[in-house]
């Protein structure tokens, strides 16, 4: 039996599509922000970005350098036209963007599993912490 630290008022699971954009994002934390402080939220990435870094993890773990490149380019591109169009102080997403630009410019290492795991994360990481930022500007 899992004990909980307070009771939950209210659970939601969201999907890519409800935070494809600015405004689905800001839509989110406004529902979230209402149902008060015992919530909890289950968020897939933003959009079709597990798809893309997906697509990303294969090029990288096959070595297809201009794919990579491409790949990363355009996650990198959705998510900041997003960001750009939220407020807050997003540099902390960008420093993840750039650890993952290191990674990939790295030769792989370990099982396709774990480089998955790796690279994957950055999208989860990403719509958390805007997310995260959002709520704060609510308060």
């Amino acid at each position: 039996m899992i004990h909980y630290p307070v009771p939950l008022s209210e659970g939601f699971q969201i999907w890519g599509a409800s935070v494809k954009d600015a405004a689905g994002v800001r839509n989110l934390a406004q529902i979230v922000r209402t149902q008060g402080q015992n919530v909890v939220v289950v968020i897939s990435a933003m959009g079709k970005t597990t798809n893309a870094l997906e697509d990303l993890v294969r090029a990288y773990t096959r070595q297809q350098v201009t794919h990579i490149q491409s790949h990363f380019q355009s996650i990198y591109t959705y998510h900041n036209a997003i960001l750009s169009d939220l407020t807050g102080d997003f540099s902390s997403v960008y420093q993840t963007f750039r650890q993952l630009e290191t990674y990939l410019a790295q030769e792989p290492a370990g099982t396709f599993d774990e480089i998955y795991d790796q690279i994957v994360s950055v999208g989860k990481f990403s719509l958390r912490k805007s997310l995260r930022l959002i709520w704060r500007k609510l308060d």
